[in-house]
């Protein structure tokens, strides 16, 4: 099994187990805040189910099927999640779909679709540094008080405060940006609008409750798990490649080497949240889709109550 990377100028070649080759980068432009958002605008996924609620990153596609990297507790339980691309169309995610990876708090899934979906362009977290710019994309838990129970997708801009020498679960990046519960799984980008994490822990988090439902305690070194405080924490995403390659998840991917730009301005966001950012009614959306499926599967049953008749 391999991870593969495209080679190009700015980007390295990955064969996991077998070579590296490193290729003359080329530099990023800087991008502005606005300009950020757009690009995670058009990555980050909602995920949810009646149990609860985060966000993923749309990292690769295959043919029709999209892959999505989130955070394994987001997807902890074995049932059918309801994902939701930036178009607001709604898939639905089997746990057949869903593939954790041991070790780390990270999970990938996959939902097809004829329409076509951009691709988050990532970058060689190993070049993050402590004081860089970074975003974190994704949406508010539901239940936060947001006027007319809207769930709303936020970006938040902060800067790296420190890299653990001694990471646990994965996570390793610790950023000053305010996140909600609901943002867990979704990218950490930098000033370049690339991937360079996967956020999952919060400043307002217990850590005990990104432990897997069977673990009834900490099964990795208790005394490096983060604890409550102003920072919130990302796994890098080299993190995710390495795990992949022992997984055996094979993904086409490009993996920038270049620097993160600074920002130009700092981000300010906008007094009402966009359009397109925005459910106005989720429940009813998600009703609408387990209506579909109930009579999806009201159909195969009749089906295969008339061929044990016939015979068929």
């Amino acid at each position: 099994m391999r991870v593969n990377f495209a080679s190009s100028i700015g980007f390295r070649e990955v064969a996991i187990a077998t070579s590296l080759i490193l290729t003359l980068p080329a530099p990023v432009p800087a991008q502005t805040g606005t300009a950020v958002n757009a690009s995670a605008r058009d990555i980050t996924v909602l995920i949810t189910s009646d149990q609860n609620t985060g966000s993923g990153a749309i990292i690769a596609r295959t043919g029709k099927t999209y892959t999505v990297l989130t955070a394994r507790h987001v997807v902890r339980h074995p049932i059918q999640y309801q994902l939701r691309t930036p178009d607001k169309q709604t898939h639905p995610i089997h746990p057949d779909q869903i593939h954790p990876l041991e070790g780390v708090d990270l999970a990938t899934l996959e939902f097809n679709s004829d329409r076509t979906y951009p691709i988050a362009r990532l970058a060689d977290s190993d070049l993050a540094q402590t004081g860089q710019d970074v975003f974190v994309s994704g949406w508010l838990t539901l239940g936060s008080p947001n006027p007319g129970g809207q769930v709303i997708r936020q970006l938040t801009d902060g800067r790296i405060s420190g890299i653990l020498t001694e990471p646990w679960m994965g996570y390793q990046i610790s950023y000053t940006n305010v996140t909600s519960p609901g943002m867990n799984g979704g990218p950490l980008l930098d000033a370049g609008g690339r991937i360079i994490g996967i956020h999952g822990f919060g400043d307002n988090q217990d850590s005990t409750q990104l432990l897997p439902d069977s673990s009834a305690s900490d099964p990795e070194r208790p005394s490096q798990r983060p604890r409550r405080s102003s920072f919130s924490y990302a796994i890098p995403l080299n993190t995710f490649l390495h795990h992949a390659a022992k997984a055996g998840i094979a993904l086409n991917l490009q993996l920038e080497t270049t620097p993160a730009p600074p920002l130009p301005q700092r981000h300010t966001e906008t007094p009402a949240p966009d359009p397109r950012d925005t459910i106005e009614d989720l429940d009813a959306t998600l009703n609408t889709i387990n209506r579909s499926t109930n009579t999806l599967n009201r159909g195969t049953n009749a089906v295969r109550r008339i061929c044990r008749l016939l015979g068929c």
